[in-house]
C-alpha cells in the first residue's frame, strides 16, 4: 500500500494493547525485560482505568470507543450475545450504531481518522474515517474475513503487508513445543507487521488521529498462560525447557520493542497508550453454572445432547481455515438454534437460565413475563424474591477443590448499569472465586456436581476483573500518576485533546490530560 509523506502531521497517536496485563507489565519492567514500558512508567502521565465490573472482556472496548457504559449500549459480549425477546444467542448486528465512537465524532468535526483493528468495533461510514476491521484480530466478527472503509483498503493492506500469520487464536492447534514455538513466532511476526504499517502511516502523516490496536498479548495470555505460570495445573516444564524460556514474556518483549519504535518515531506527537484489561489463570465456574441452575429448579441435565454439540464444535474447529471461512455464513445462521436446542433445551419453561457472559463471571437471566416471549416470573415482588433466593443459593455453593465458596460476588447488573438498554443485560452476574481450579460444585441444595460439558479450547489463561492502565506522553505534560479514572472518561478526553466536544457520554474529560494541539504540533493548555 503506497503511502507518501504529506505536509500534514498526525496530531495524536493512540496505541491500544488488548489485554496487556498491568501486573506483568510492572513486573517485567522492574526486572528490565520491558525497557519501553519502564520508561513510560517513569516518564509519562499514567493511571489505572476502571472497567465495567463483571463484564470486562466484552464491554471495555465498546465503552472505550463511545464513553457509554453497558446499561445504555446493552452490550456485554464481544461479537455474540443473548438476544432479548428470544431465547437465543446471536451475532451482534454489525450495522447497529447506537452511540458514535470518538473517531466518528472527530470525523464529523472535519478531522481525519485512521483506525486499525479496533476490537468489536462497527465499521464506520464516515468519509473522513479510514478503518480496517479484523485484519489481525484476536476475536474477529467472521473468521478470516476483514472489512474496511474504503472497501479496497483491506485488499491493499493484505497485498502489501500480508495476511494474519496466526488466524483466530482459539483455533490454534497447540500440543508440543514445536506448536507453541510456531504460535509464539506467529504472534511476534504479527506485531512486527502491524508495527511496519503503523510506522508507514505515521510517516505519511495524512491523518489527525492514528489509532492501532495490537491484540497479540491477548492471544498469548489465553494460550500460553500455563507455560508462564508454574502453579497452573497444566504447566509443562518440559515444553518450557524446549522453548528456552517463557513464551508469554517473549510476546510482551516483542510488544515492548514495537512500542519503543513507535514512541521514537512519534517524536513530539502526543501518544496515548491504552492497556485494556488483565489476564490470569483460566479458573472458571461458568461451565458449571447452568447445571447448578437446573439442579436448583429440579430439572434434569441434557448431558447426552451436550456431548453431540461438543462433537460438532470439535469437527468445526478441525476444518481448514479456508473452508471455515467459506462456511461461516451458514454456520452463523444455523448454529445458534442448534446450540440452543442441544445445550440448553426448554429455556422457555424454566424460571431462570444461564446466558453467556464470560469465564470471569457467569450470567443468569430470569424468565420474566413481559420481557421474555414465554416468561414464567412476574415482575416486581416475585422477580425480587427469585433474585434474592438465587443469590443465597449460589453463595452457599462451595468449590470442593479449595474448600472456599465458589462465588465471590453476585451483582445485579441493571442496578450497576441503569440505562435504556439495561434490560438486555443479565439479571445476575456471578463472579467466581478464582483462587484455584474449578472442576466441581457442592451445596446442600445441589449435592455434588462434577465438571459438565464444556466447549473445549486451548485457553489456559483468561481475563481477570483487574482494571486497565494508560500512559500519556506529550511535550506539554509532566510525568505523574493519576487517581483511577473510568474507561468512559477516555473518549471525551481524546476528543478534547483534538479540540472537539463529545457530548452524551457517561464519562468526562480527564482534566490533567486536557491540552489541545498547538499550530506547531505541540500541545497548548486548555483554559
Amino acid at each position: 500500500m503506497s503511502m507518501q509523506a504529506t505536509e500534514r502531521k498526525t496530531r495524536l497517536l493512540l496505541i491500544g494493547l488488548d489485554s496487556a496485563d498491568r501486573h506483568l507489565i510492572e513486573e517485567w519492567s522492574a526486572d528490565g525485560s520491558l525497557p519501553a514500558f519502564r520508561r513510560l512508567l517513569r516518564s509519562s502521565l499514567r493511571g489505572d482505568t476502571r472497567n465495567p465490573t463483571g463484564m470486562v472482556a466484552g464491554t471495555v472496548w465498546p465503552s472505550f470507543y463511545t464513553g457509554v457504559l453497558p446499561g445504555r449500549t446493552g452490550r456485554f459480549r464481544g461479537t455474540t450475545q443473548f438476544v432479548t425477546g428470544s431465547y437465543e444467542h446471536a451475532d451482534i448486528d454489525f450495522g447497529r450504531r447506537q452511540f458514535p465512537p470518538f473517531w466518528d465524532v472527530l470525523a464529523k468535526a472535519g478531522l481525519r481518522c485512521t483506525v486499525i483493528d479496533a476490537p468489536y468495533a462497527f465499521l464506520s461510514e464516515q468519509p473522513n474515517v479510514t478503518q480496517l476491521v479484523d485484519w489481525c484480530a484476536h476475536s474477529p466478527w467472521r473468521d478470516g474475513v476483514s472489512f474496511s472503509n474504503p472497501p479496497e483498503l483491506a485488499r491493499r493492506v493484505r497485498q502489501d503487508y500480508g495476511r494474519d500469520p496466526v488466524g483466530k487464536c482459539d483455533f490454534a492447534r497447540l500440543g508440543d513445543a514445536a506448536d507453541f514455538r510456531r504460535f509464539t513466532e506467529g504472534l511476534i511476526q504479527r506485531i512486527e507487521t502491524k508495527l511496519r504499517l503503523t510506522l508507514d502511516l505515521l510517516d505519511a502523516g495524512d491523518t489527525d488521529l492514528l489509532f492501532n490496536v495490537f491484540s497479540e498479548c491477548h492471544c498469548a495470555g489465553h494460550q500460553l498462560w500455563h507455560l508462564h505460570d508454574a502453579q497452573h495445573p497444566l504447566h509443562d516444564a518440559g515444553i518450557l525447557a524446549e522453548l528456552g524460556g517463557d513464551p508469554l514474556r517473549e510476546v510482551y518483549r516483542a510488544m515492548d520493542r514495537a512500542l519503543g519504535r513507535l514512541l521514537e518515531a512519534a517524536g513530539d506527537i502526543p501518544v496515548l497508550v491504552f492497556c485494556s484489561h488483565g489476564i490470569g489463570p483460566a479458573y472458571s465456574g461458568t461451565h458449571l453454572l447452568d447445571e447448578i441452575l437446573l439442579k436448583l429448579e429440579g430439572r434434569p441435565s441434557p448431558r447426552r445432547r451436550q456431548g453431540l454439540a461438543q462433537a460438532m464444535v470439535a469437527a468445526w474447529t478441525g476444518l481448514p481455515q479456508a473452508l471455515r471461512t467459506a462456511l461461516t455464513p451458514l454456520q452463523k445462521k444455523l448454529w445458534p438454534k442448534l446450540k440452543a436446542g442441544l445445550v440448553q433445551p426448554g429455556k422457555a419453561q424454566r424460571r431462570f437460565f444461564e446466558i453467556i457472559v464470560n469465564d470471569a463471571a457467569g450470567g443468569v437471566r430470569i424468565n420474566l413475563k413481559g420481557r421474555e416471549p414465554a416468561g414464567t416470573v412476574e415482575p416486581g415482588a416475585e422477580y425480587d424474591e427469585v433474585c434474592d433466593w438465587l443469590e443465597r443459593q449460589l453463595r452457599a455453593v462451595v468449590n470442593p477443590g479449595t474448600g472456599k465458596p465458589l462465588v465471590a460476588r453476585v451483582l445485579r447488573s441493571q442496578q450497576l448499569y441503569p440505562g435504556e438498554h439495561s434490560h438486555w443485560l443479565p439479571d445476575l452476574l456471578i463472579v467466581w472465586d478464582r483462587s484455584g481450579p474449578i472442576h466441581e460444585a457442592e451445596s446442600p441444595a445441589i449435592g455434588r456436581l462434577s465438571r459438565r460439558f464444556v466447549f473445549r479450547n486451548h485457553r489456559t489463561g483468561d481475563h481477570t476483573e483487574d482494571d486497565g492502565l494508560f500512559f500519556f506522553v506529550s511535550p506539554a505534560i509532566s510525568p505523574a500518576r493519576l487517581d483511577e479514572v473510568s474507561v468512559a472518561d477516555l473518549p471525551p478526553t481524546i476528543a478534547a485533546l483534538l479540540g472537539v466536544d463529545m457530548p452524551g457520554t457517561d464519562g468526562r474529560p480527564v482534566s490533567a490530560m486536557l491540552r489541545e494541539p498547538a499550530r506547531d504540533g505541540g500541545l497548548a493548555e486548555v483554559s
